[in-house]
């Protein structure tokens, strides 16, 4: 049996949305606290904490470098419309994201993201949603690595680009606490950033790996959840995230599918910014109302 036919038993899924829900709470107690977080980096560090460092090296070593990646998407969005498409993903590590989706052969939308600026581009209507990075995450420190590990599946620290980039003493470590998740351990990279909370959830029950990511940002709450794990030529990568979270006052829902066993890595696969002429521009709310409609 292949890795991304392993399904989560539900009654994991529902324990890592209580681990998510407990850490919101956790955090917004703690949000108003006066002071950004310290970084006690250089800290002696007990016994216990020890044995989760060990845990983040050998998940860590089962990431390898790549460049570049071509592969098939699905995203299938429930809120706030309820549709499917599929698509191809091109990546470039660090650099860019491409999205672009297809509806009976013919490209109705795409997503291009890299350092400046993120483009939505609907076609139908002939409209583009154009912002900043730090603009669209109200201000969270995310590269365009950090977003491509947060769609791959694996860990990242907010502002250093590759996992290669990390190491254990970048993080605290905490165990999940849930009796359906023994081994899990909840990761919170020690960020000096005011009114971010952000972590991930890693197990090694399967193979060592990411189960969750959360995130509060100004009050605005995301996460993403992760099927097991399939070993390709960059190391483990997730064949799909379900992700909530919320853009110009709406609700996100959905769920990202790569197809890794149709992926091309290392190639030298590139996308272009994309052309708006010709388009109008609008806000992400905007666009939300759009696709609700549909």
């Amino acid at each position: 049996m292949k890795m991304n036919q392993i399904i989560r038993p539900m009654r994991l899924t529902s324990a890592l949305f209580s681990i998510i829900i407990a850490f919101s709470a956790f955090s917004c107690k703690t949000s108003g606290q006066a002071g950004a977080k310290s970084t006690p980096q250089y800290a002696r560090v007990a016994p216990a904490e020890m044995d989760y460092r060990a845990g983040f090296a050998a998940l860590a070593s089962t990431y390898n470098q790549w460049e570049d990646v071509k592969m098939p998407v699905n995203i299938k969005l429930t809120s706030p419309a309820s549709m499917s498409l599929s698509g191809t993903v091109t990546m470039t590590a660090a650099k860019t994201i491409n999205i672009s989706l297809r509806m009976l052969g013919f490209e109705v939308a795409s997503l291009y993201v890299d350092n400046d600026s993120v483009f939505a581009i609907y076609k139908v209507h002939k409209r583009y949603v154009a912002e900043s990075i730090p603009q669209l995450l109200k201000n969270f420190p995310a590269t365009v690595g950090n977003l491509q590990s947060l769609l791959l599946g694996r860990i990242f620290y907010p502002g250093l680009d590759t996992p290669y980039d990390i190491n254990a003493s970048m993080f605290e470590y905490s165990a999940a606490g849930d009796t359906d998740l023994p081994d899990a351990v909840v990761m919170t990279p020690m960020i000096d950033t005011a009114g971010i909370e952000c972590a991930f959830i890693a197990d090694g029950q399967v193979v060592p790996s990411v189960l969750a990511f959360m995130a509060i940002v100004a009050n605005h709450q995301a996460s993403a959840i992760y099927s097991t794990p399939q070993l390709t030529p960059a190391g483990a990568v997730s064949p799909s995230c379900d992700i909530n979270g919320s853009l110009g006052g709406k609700n996100i829902a959905a769920r990202i599918s790569w197809n890794l066993d149709k992926a091309q890595w290392n190639t030298g696969a590139t996308a272009k910014r994309p052309n708006t002429r010709g388009y109008t521009r609008i806000s992400a709310s905007s666009l939300l109302k759009t696709l609700s409609s549909l």
